[in-house]
């Protein structure tokens, strides 16, 4: 059984509100993960690392995560990545 968008996206904002240092906060496409949620540096290594475990990825490469700064962003890469 293949993995709807929906569901991506599910489990994606799943794993996002469990790391988020911010917790008060709705999440949405256009939330900026460091400015927004108070993700730091370590923060977001903990979250590439939370992704490659939930959607089973082989270790992601630095160069390609640096550019990811929102969850839309971060949804759109994993979708690329699943594709």
């Amino acid at each position: 059984m293949s993995t709807t968008e929906t569901e991506i996206s599910d489990k994606i904002e799943d794993v996002v509100h469990e790391l988020a240092p911010e917790q008060n906060v709705v999440l949405n496409d256009s939330l900026n993960l460091a400015s927004d949620l108070a993700f730091s540096s370590m923060n977001l290594m903990e979250l590439a690392f939370a992704i490659e475990e939930e959607f089973e990825f082989p270790p992601l490469d630095i160069n390609e995560t640096m550019s990811i700064a929102t969850i839309g962003q971060l949804k759109e890469f994993v979708t690329a990545k699943l594709a």
